[in-house]
């Protein structure tokens, strides 16, 4: 964590530039921001179909993060550099996301998921188990296979 200050300071410099990509983009996605002392929200819901909506709340006094892509849902996560999140939203509108769901083979039961944001480079990365539950007793790790979903950009 850093200060504070500091951190407002470089939050107020990456929301001016996250303001430009929102002016330029209110054609292709209805965008809902809101500010508070205590939290940024920003929702992006696109217009056109097979594009990822996504929501990003910045907790700005404690410097931690919510982020909803797609169907996956991330929270209370250390906040990023702020210099990275107008990057974020470009790679997000720009179709640069990938979800990849690894499930059991036998079953299709939901092992572990994760979200890619940014290509070529990883801007943000995101991982999660699918479920809290203990396994069976004695089922080991069963064999999983990866299913992906990827999007395309908002402005075609």
């Amino acid at each position: 964590m850093i200060a504070t200050d500091v951190f407002r300071q470089r939050f107020e410099a990456a929301r001016a530039r996250i303001a430009d990509w929102i002016a330029a983009n209110r054609d292709v996605a209805t965008i809902e921001e809101e500010l508070t002392p205590t939290f940024w929200r920003l929702a992006v819901t696109p217009h056109a179909a097979q594009t990822c909506a996504f929501e990003m709340i910045l907790h700005t006094e404690r410097q931690r993060l919510d982020l909803a892509v797609a169907d996956e849902t991330y929270e209370d996560m250390p906040a990023p550099p702020c210099e990275e999140l107008p990057l974020i939203i470009a790679a997000i509108a720009a179709g640069a996301v990938l979800i990849r769901r690894h499930v059991t083979t036998g079953t299709g039961v939901p092992v572990r998921s994760e979200t890619m944001i940014g290509a070529p480079d990883v801007v943000w990365h995101g991982q999660r188990a699918a479920s809290t539950r203990p396994a069976p007793a004695g089922s080991g790790n069963p064999p999983t296979q990866a299913r992906e979903r990827r999007f395309v950009r908002y402005r075609l």
